[in-house]
């Protein structure tokens, strides 16, 4: 209970100290790079697949794009095969929901 409280008041001073948040939708076809966010800047990304509900044996990847500020990466990945667990890029478009933290633009 001490760590999930100390947790909460760690986020809660983040949004207060000039920090912001953005969050979208985007479709993805394997990889998309330099999505806008809105945000100045990008610190944190959090993504997840929309299924509709229903089950995906695929996941995604996230991360701030290195050169471009305020900007975010989507990854969606799948297996290769049935009995091949090796990633490969997904080749169903996908989409996925996100939540960026960072700085407000000016």
């Amino acid at each position: 209970y001490d760590q999930i409280y100390t947790l909460e008041d760690q986020s809660v001073q983040g949004v207060v100290n000039n920090q912001a948040l953005a969050s979208g939708s985007t479709d993805v076809l394997g990889s998309q790079n330099g999505i806008e966010t809105g945000l100045a800047t990008v610190t944190n990304v959090v993504a997840s697949l929309d299924g509709g509900g229903a089950a995906l044996n695929e996941w995604v990847n996230a991360r701030p794009t290195p050169n471009v500020k305020g900007a975010i990466s989507l990854a969606v990945w799948k297996p290769t095969a049935a009995g091949d667990t090796t990633p490969i890029a997904s080749t169903t478009t996908r989409t996925v929901r996100w939540i960026a933290v960072g700085t407000r633009a000016q």
